[in-house]
C-alpha cells in the first residue's frame, strides 16, 4: 500500500510539472474586502490574513504566473476613505514578488483602523477603483467579500451595473462573491453582481494556449446561491455567491484559490514531505537488500 501510495505521488508531482511547462501564461486575480464598520477591526485583520494564507499557496516557479490586486473598500465617512489599493498587479513571479505581497497585506492590517458606528458601505468605488488597475493577464478572475448591501454611492443592480460593465471592459472575465452573514447570499443585488465566462469544452492546460481557454464573453447574473465551499468547482464559468461567515473564509479563500489555479494550468506549493518518509523508504530498502540475502542464502 505504502509503495503504491509513493508511485502515486510521484506520479502526481511528474504530471504537474509536465502540466506547467505546457504553455506560459498570466492570469489576473482581484480581491475586493470589506472593512466597513459593521466588519470590524478583528474580523477585516483575519479575513486578510486568512487571502493572504490562501495566495501563499499559490507556486511563483510554475510556468503559469498570477498577477493579484486587491482593493479594500468601506465608505467615504472612514477614518482611512472609500477604498485603498493594497495591491496593484502584483506579478508573483519570484519569492520577492511574494515577499512584496505579503508586506502589502501586513501594512494594511495594521495601517488600518475601523472606527465603530462608520458602517457606510461603497461599492462603487470600490469597482471603479478596480478597474482603474486595469488587468494584464490572459484570463481575470474577481473576488468581491462583503457583510452587507451598499448604503453609499450606487446602490442598486441598474445602478451598479455600469461599474460592473466597466470591470468587464477593463478585460475581468468573472467574479464571485463571499456573502457573510444570514441572508446575503440570497440577496438579488449580489447574485445579479457576479458575472462569469465560458471555458471552451475540453480544453487542456497540459496542452493547449491560454488564448483558446475562453470561448466568449461574460455572462451577467446568473451566479448561483451556495452554502459550502465544497460547492465551489469552476469560479471562471460557474460563478457562485455563498453564503459564509468570517471563520469559514480561509476556507472558502483556499478552495476557490485552488480551483482557478488548477483550470488555469498554474500549480500549488507542493506539499511538505511528511518526516517520517524518509524512514518508510529506508525501511523498504532494508527489506528489499534482506531479501536479497535470503535469496543469496538459498
Amino acid at each position: 500500500m505504502q509503495n503504491k501510495l509513493m508511485t502515486l505521488g510521484v506520479a502526481a508531482t511528474l504530471s504537474a510539472s509536465v502540466g506547467a511547462m505546457a504553455h506560459a501564461a498570466t492570469v489576473d486575480l482581484g480581491f475586493f474586502v470589506d472593512r466597513s464598520g459593521s466588519v470590524g477591526e478583528t474580523n477585516y485583520d483575519n479575513t486578510m490574513t486568512a487571502l493572504k494564507t490562501a495566495l501563499n499557496t499559490i507556486d511563483v516557479t510554475g510556468d503559469t504566473k498570477y498577477a493579484i490586486s486587491i482593493v479594500t473598500f468601506s465608505g467615504t465617512n472612514a477614518s482611512n476613505g472609500a477604498t485603498t489599493v493594497v495591491a496593484d498587479n502584483i506579478l508573483l513571479n519570484s519569492a520577492a514578488a511574494l515577499t512584496t505581497l505579503n508586506t502589502n497585506i501586513d501594512n494594511a492590517i495594521t495601517g488600518t483602523q475601523i472606527a465603530s458606528g462608520s458602517n457606510l458601505t461603497n461599492y462603487q468605488a470600490a469597482f471603479l477603483a478596480m478597474e482603474a488597475l486595469g488587468t494584464s493577464g490572459d484570463v481575470s478572475i474577481l473576488n468581491f467579500a462583503t457583510d452587507g448591501v451598499p448604503t453609499q454611492g450606487d446602490d442598486t443592480l441598474d445602478l451598479l451595473s455600469d461599474e460592473i460593465a466597466l470591470l468587464q471592459t477593463a478585460g475581468w472575465d468573472a467574479m464571485n462573491v463571499e456573502a457573510i452573514g444570514s441572508g446575503l447570499a440570497a440577496s438579488s443585488l449580489l447574485q445579479g453582481l457576479g458575472f462569469d465566462s465560458p471555458i471552451t469544452a475540453g480544453w487542456d492546460p497540459d496542452t493547449d494556449d491560454i488564448s483558446t481557454f475562453l470561448s466568449g464573453g461574460p455572462t451577467n447574473g446568473n451566479c448561483s446561491g451556495i452554502s459550502s465551499s465544497a460547492q465551489i468547482v469552476n469560479p471562471i464559468s460557474d460563478c457562485f455567491v455563498i453564503d459564509t461567515t468570517f471563520p469559514d473564509l480561509d476556507d472558502a479563500f483556499n478552495t476557490k484559490i485552488a480551483a482557478t489555479v488548477n483550470l488555469t494550468g498554474g500549480s500549488l506549493n507542493p506539499i511538505p514531505v511528511p518526516a517520517t518518509l524518509p524512514l518508510i523508504v529506508a525501511g523498504f530498502g532494508m527489506l528489499g537488500f534482506a531479501a536479497r540475502r535470503r535469496r543469496k542464502s538459498a
